[in-house]
């Protein structure tokens, strides 16, 4: 070929390129992505899987969560990595939902969608008829799993150990994290857990009797009064604003209470989001004089942040605890009005005051506790909205196949307002290990806080085999018979798990062969127990959520259905 001739091709391939890639060479990019990243996660998998480093700007952590994997794999191409966006966008619902089971939902996919171009039934039928059929079978299946689950024990007796060892699972074998988990389910038998980044190395669990509110701290250290570096006040008189408060409001209303308080031999407390700095230079210098004079101060002002729905939402459910109205600014139009002004015995009738038998004001947080003064009517009319809003989230979730913050406020509200509840602050020595170990944590308490709601199943994926061995044994006995299409997709879906426990135990034994897996996984099946890959013994401690197997299942579903389904790919540049 002539060099006028290659450049006359060149030529029109420029005139002609355009933003387009076919279906086919789509469909080989998707096939190709999904196969190297399941490669990859499938030498994570089990206890003899490989550890992987991850370095971040000279940051380095080891891990074998394959998780951690998923969300650190990039490719340069940028039509490869919107693809791989695809799998993790699919992967995490798995995680959002149940804290485990991304690695296992890609490689289930991989499988999956092996056995199906290997059938030569399977293979032949139209994309739309086999994902509706697929749709089908996985309802099935989950229906069985769920059905099969064994309810966790809540008794006051409960000792948790299968919560133990959910959360030994989701953490990879990790013997600190689960520890800490029971160690909360026994003293509060509340499975909302707060988690957050320690300010140190060290991870430390706390249990919290009382409501700890997020965001509210003293506004001066002046306040202080204790070695722990927090201001701790008992039987407090307290007033609280949802808006930012001026000269005019400490006149007409906090003198009047701070005379009360000092009348009573108590403390005013007085809390609100915004201060007017005219106010704020006033206190400054009437609390240092105090402070000088008395060693103390007569009051404490704290400032709370309002700024989202659920956190007023708190600030509300904390009021019902204290037995005191939070007064807004059409309270203070009241009590401020000229025209027809209030006494003061009047105003001290509104209810505007609470109290508590202990408050702890901290840097970050303040914590009540003794609530003598509950507004029972009130605190059981926002537990019930609480409730009912967590509730229709929930649905909406489940409609959109998504879990979103919101739901996890709603939860964590419910939480809050029964007052007794655990925390985990979450250490690492170096900013890399401690989001890791944060993932991992965040990972248990979800799969630990779902099996405490759905229930729970052997784990290594047996449950899915079990549920298939039920349908299959009730198709051959009963009238309403699976399709072909059906029977052959809940066929090859067991061959897929099968392979994806082939793929575990290949990590520590490379010659296990497809059959001898088939007889470890009917084993399982019949006597409900896994295969210690560690003591190679059967075992009844390694179990999941039901929701994980489910979730799991779903996921595969979804990505097989991506991989199928799949035509042309636009890009649209930005201009």
């Amino acid at each position: 070929m002539s060099e006028t001739q290659i450049r006359e091709i060149e030529r029109l391939e420029n005139e002609f390129a355009w933003n387009v890639i076919s279906e086919n060479e789509f469909k080989k990019r998707v096939r190709k992505v999904f196969e190297m990243v399941a490669d990859c996660l499938s030498n994570t998998l089990g206890p003899y899987g490989s550890t992987t480093i991850l370095e971040k700007f000279g940051d380095v952590h080891i891990t074998k969560d394959g998780w951690q994997l998923l969300k650190k794999i990039s490719f340069q191409d940028p039509t490869n990595a919107n693809i791989l966006q695809l799998l993790i966008n699919i992967s995490a619902q798995v995680v959002i939902k149940v804290g485990d089971g991304s690695t296992s939902s890609i490689i289930a996919a991989d499988e999956l969608l092996k056995a199906i171009e290997n059938d030569s039934e399977l293979r032949n039928v139209r994309p739309k008829e086999l994902l509706d059929s697929l749709s089908t079978v996985v309802n099935k299946i989950c229906e069985v799993i769920e059905k099969n689950a064994t309810q966790i024990d809540k008794s006051e007796n409960a000792t948790y150990e299968d919560i133990k060892n959910i959360a030994t699972i989701s953490t990879n074998g990790d013997i600190e994290i689960p520890a800490m988990i029971q160690e909360i389910y026994l003293k509060t038998h509340n499975p909302a857990i707060e988690f957050v980044k320690s300010k140190d190395n060290k991870t430390k669990v706390e249990i919290i009797n009382g409501y700890k509110m997020p965001f509210m701290t003293y506004l001066d250290r002046l306040f202080i009064n204790n070695d722990e570096g927090t201001c701790i006040l008992k039987n407090p008189m307290i007033l609280m604003f949802d808006h930012k408060i001026d000269r005019d409001y400490y006149d007409t209303i906090i003198a009047q209470y701070k005379n009360k308080a000092l009348q009573e031999n108590r403390k005013l407390v007085v809390i609100a989001p915004y201060y007017d700095q005219f106010l704020l230079d006033r206190l400054s210098r009437d609390l240092q004089l105090q402070h000088r004079q008395l060693g103390e101060t007569l009051e404490v002002y704290v400032r709370t942040s309002l700024m989202n729905d659920h956190m007023s939402n708190l600030y509300v459910d904390l009021s019902s605890l204290l037995g005191t109205v939070i007064i807004t600014q059409n309270v203070v139009e009241e009590i401020l009005d000229t025209k027809n002004p209030i006494s003061t015995q009047e105003m001290f009738d509104m209810n505007l005051d609470g109290t508590v038998e202990k408050i702890v004001i901290g840097e970050k947080a303040t914590l009540f506790t003794g609530f003598i003064n509950k507004d029972e009517n009130r605190y059981n009319l926002l537990m019930n909205d609480a409730i009912s809003k967590y509730n229709k989230q929930v649905e909406t979730d489940k409609e959109l196949s998504l879990v979103n913050d919101t739901s996890f406020k709603l939860k964590q509200r419910i939480s809050k307002l029964k007052c007794v509840m655990g925390s985990i602050s979450v250490g690492g020595s170096s900013e890399l290990e401690k989001t890791a170990n944060y993932d991992l944590v965040e990972d248990a308490v979800k799969a630990c806080e779902s099996a405490y709601i759905h229930g729970y199943n052997i784990g290594q994926n047996m449950a899915i085999q079990k549920a298939i061995y039920d349908i299959i044994n009730e198709n051959n006995n009963s009238t309403s018979q699976l399709s072909l299409i059906e029977d052959s997709l809940i066929k090859v879906i067991g061959n897929a798990f099968t392979n994806v426990l082939r793929r575990v135990i290949i990590n520590k034994d490379p010659n296990v062969t497809y059959e001898e897996v088939s007889k470890i996984i009917n084993n399982g099946v019949f006597n409900n127990k896994c295969l210690n890959l560690i003591t190679d013994e059967p075992t009844s401690d390694i179990i999941n959520s039901c929701r994980t197997d489910v979730e799991i299942l779903r996921a595969t579903t979804s990505i097989v259905g991506l991989l199928i389904s799949s035509n042309q790919y636009i890009s649209i540049a930005i201009q």
